[in-house]
Protein backbone atom coordinates (compact mmCIF):
# COMPACT_ATOMS: atom_id res chain seq x y z
CA UNK A 1 0.00 0.00 0.00
CA UNK A 2 1.66 3.57 -1.17
CA UNK A 3 0.98 6.68 1.29
CA UNK A 4 -1.08 8.06 -1.44
CA UNK A 5 -3.01 4.90 -2.14
CA UNK A 6 -5.74 6.45 1.19
CA UNK A 7 -5.01 9.71 1.69
CA UNK A 8 -4.23 9.53 5.25
CA UNK A 9 -2.08 12.35 4.95
CA UNK A 10 -3.57 14.87 2.98
CA UNK A 11 -4.09 18.06 4.53
CA UNK A 12 -5.10 21.55 3.27
CA UNK A 13 -7.24 24.73 4.16
CA UNK A 14 -10.31 23.10 2.44
CA UNK A 15 -9.96 19.68 4.00
CA UNK A 16 -13.07 18.27 3.00
CA UNK A 17 -13.21 19.17 -0.83
CA UNK A 18 -15.98 21.29 -0.23
CA UNK A 19 -14.98 24.54 -2.10
CA UNK A 20 -15.06 26.82 1.17
CA UNK A 21 -13.08 27.19 4.65
CA UNK A 22 -15.63 26.68 7.21
CA UNK A 23 -15.54 25.18 11.09
CA UNK A 24 -15.67 21.46 9.54
CA UNK A 25 -12.50 22.26 8.19
CA UNK A 26 -11.46 23.06 11.83
CA UNK A 27 -12.21 20.04 13.53
CA UNK A 28 -11.45 18.13 10.45
CA UNK A 29 -7.68 20.13 10.70
CA UNK A 30 -7.66 19.11 14.65
CA UNK A 31 -8.37 15.59 13.70
CA UNK A 32 -5.99 15.38 11.40
CA UNK A 33 -3.37 16.18 13.86
CA UNK A 34 -4.40 14.37 17.01
CA UNK A 35 -4.84 11.04 14.91
CA UNK A 36 -0.89 11.46 13.53
CA UNK A 37 0.30 8.89 15.00
CA UNK A 38 -2.24 6.43 14.26
CA UNK A 39 -1.60 7.58 10.66
CA UNK A 40 2.24 7.15 11.30
CA UNK A 41 1.68 3.57 12.62
CA UNK A 42 -0.86 2.14 9.84
CA UNK A 43 1.83 3.38 7.34
CA UNK A 44 4.37 2.02 8.52
CA UNK A 45 2.61 -1.45 9.53
CA UNK A 46 0.82 -0.85 5.76
CA UNK A 47 4.81 -1.34 4.32
CA UNK A 48 5.09 -4.60 5.56
CA UNK A 49 2.90 -7.20 3.74
CA UNK A 50 2.35 -9.57 5.90
CA UNK A 51 1.68 -7.56 8.50
CA UNK A 52 -1.02 -5.41 6.63
CA UNK A 53 -2.56 -8.79 6.07
CA UNK A 54 -2.42 -10.31 9.87
CA UNK A 55 -3.93 -7.01 10.93
CA UNK A 56 -6.35 -6.80 7.65
CA UNK A 57 -5.44 -3.66 7.42
CA UNK A 58 -7.46 -0.96 4.91
CA UNK A 59 -7.74 2.65 4.44
CA UNK A 60 -10.19 3.39 7.66
CA UNK A 61 -7.56 1.45 9.87
CA UNK A 62 -6.36 3.96 12.75
CA UNK A 63 -9.16 6.33 11.74
CA UNK A 64 -11.46 4.73 14.59
CA UNK A 65 -11.92 4.03 18.18
CA UNK A 66 -9.11 2.23 18.43
CA UNK A 67 -6.51 4.78 16.83
CA UNK A 68 -8.10 7.40 18.59
CA UNK A 69 -7.45 5.05 21.80
CA UNK A 70 -4.08 4.73 20.53
CA UNK A 71 -2.94 8.59 19.91
CA UNK A 72 -4.90 9.62 23.33
CA UNK A 73 -1.86 7.29 24.76
CA UNK A 74 0.97 8.45 22.58
CA UNK A 75 0.36 11.74 23.26
CA UNK A 76 -0.30 11.33 26.90
CA UNK A 77 2.94 9.66 26.73
CA UNK A 78 4.59 12.52 24.93
CA UNK A 79 2.85 14.90 27.21
CA UNK A 80 4.10 12.93 30.46
CA UNK A 81 7.81 12.81 28.61
CA UNK A 82 8.11 16.56 27.94
CA UNK A 83 6.78 17.57 31.79
CA UNK A 84 9.49 15.09 33.48
CA UNK A 85 11.85 16.94 31.05
CA UNK A 86 10.72 20.17 32.22
CA UNK A 87 11.45 20.04 35.52
CA UNK A 88 14.66 18.52 35.83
Amino acid sequence: MNIDDCGRFFFAVDINRDGSFTITDVWLMSQFVFLLPAKVATWVISGVPWLAHFFEMDCDSGGGWGGALFCLLVWWVLWEWLNRARHR
